[in-house]
C-alpha cells in the first residue's frame, strides 16, 4: 500500500541558520530558523489533515519512503537536510514512529526539477506500507 502526502513548498533545513542564544537562567540555547519553525507548522497542519484519511500513524514497522522535491527557483539546496526536515515532521505528525533505519530501511530522496512558479513549488512523500 502507498500512501502519499503533498506538502506545499520546499522544506527549509533545520540545520542551516540555527539561532543560538542565552536564556535567563543562562543555559545557551540552540534552536531551529525561524525559516523552519514556520515551514514546520504550516507542513504540519498540512500532513494532519491529509492523514485524518489514513487514521494517523502507519502501523508497519518497516517503510519505505519515497520524497519528491519541486523547486520553483535555481537556488542549490543541500537534499539531505532538506529530508531530515520531512522525516521528523512524520514523527512530530505520528505518521512514523521513529525515523531510524531500522524503522526505515529504504529512503528515496529525488529532485524533480524547477516549476514555474512559487505556488507549484511543493514536496511529495510517499508511504510504502
Amino acid at each position: 500500500m502507498i500512501t502519499t502526502f503533498i506538502l506545499s513548498g520546499i522544506p527549509a533545513p533545520k540545520k542551516n541558520s540555527r539561532r543560538i542564544f542565552v536564556d535567563r537562567n543562562d543555559k545557551i540555547q540552540n534552536l531551529p530558523s525561524q525559516a523552519h519553525e514556520n515551514w514546520h507548522a504550516t507542513a504540519y497542519s498540512e500532513l494532519l489533515r491529509q492523514s485524518k484519511v489514513f487514521r494517523g500513524r502507519i502501523p508497519v514497522a518497516s517503510h519505505h519512503i519515497e520524497i519528491r522535491y519541486f523547486v520553483y527557483d535555481k537556488r542549490k539546496r543541500d537534499l539531505t537536510n532538506v529530508t531530515d526536515s520531512v522525516m521528523d515532521l512524520l514523527v512530530d505528525a505520528n505518521i512514523l514512529v521513529d525515523d531510524n533505519m531500522q524503522e526505515v530501511p529504504h529512503l528515496t530522496m529525488i529532485y524533480r526539477g524547477k516549476v514555474r512558479t512559487k505556488g507549484e513549488a511543493r514536496t511529495e512523500v510517499d508511504v510504502h506500507t
